[in-house]
């Protein structure tokens, strides 16, 4: 099965990087992003023993929800969320990784029972990307922690497709470092740093990602 081969070979580099950044394999959670992924490759990930996956949107994570049908498989949303669709999540979710927007924390705080939720910050301040700017963060996390029925379990961002604009060491640690900010300044444990896709999830771990969102390396191969 290509699947468990391309899996492997994505596990030797977590392990190489794991070692290099004096990290466990028990700190860092492979989330599989299923996307453009049909009902057999769902069913070929649980036989691997995955029980946690990304869906970036709504319908679709509802349909292969119904779909598995498994009470131990736990869903995550990655995708862009909007404010219309929240009500369709509720239950469903372990954890939303995209919020990006005040609006969207109101409407989950009135939707919501208890959720989980990352901060997604556009550390690269690129135009074309949703996110909070590093400015606008502590605003945020303020809103957040007024609102009892959201937990706020850490942060996610992107890095740029083109290294010129940043290159993808230098967002991730600059994630890292506002995780720290944080903590300090509001005394509260982000614990969760959903970091690293297929492209540059090895440079993610090396600065401390929690969760690696990996989709065409494990699925294809290809990056």
């Amino acid at each position: 099965m290509q699947i468990k081969k391309n899996l492997e070979r994505i596990r030797t580099d977590i392990e190489k990087a794991l070692e290099i950044s004096n990290r466990s394999s028990k700190d860092l959670l492979l989330l599989p992003i299923t996307k453009y992924q049909n009902e057999q490759t769902l069913f070929d990930l649980l036989k691997l023993g995955f029980n946690e996956f990304g869906e970036s949107q709504v319908q679709t994570l509802l349909k292969k929800d119904e779909i598995l049908n498994e009470e131990h498989v736990q869903w995550h949303f990655v995708g862009h969320l909007q404010t219309n669709k929240v009500k369709y999540l509720g239950g469903k979710v372990k954890l939303i990784h995209s919020v990006d927007s005040p609006k969207l924390i109101e409407k989950l705080a009135n939707e919501s029972n208890k959720q989980d939720i990352l901060l997604q910050i556009n550390v690269s301040g690129e135009r074309t990307k949703y996110g909070f700017s590093k400015e606008e963060c502590c605003l945020a996390v303020e809103k957040v922690l007024k609102e009892k029925n959201l937990n706020l379990s850490g942060l996610m961002t992107m890095a740029p497709k083109d290294p010129s604009i940043m290159n993808p060491r230098e967002c991730f640690a600059k994630l890292y470092n506002l995780r720290e900010s944080l903590e300090t300044q509001f005394s509260i444990k982000l614990k969760e740093l959903s970091m690293g896709m297929s492209l540059d999830f090895k440079e993610a771990i090396l600065e401390g990602s929690t969760i690696l969102r990996i989709g065409s390396s494990l699925f294809t191969g290809l990056v």
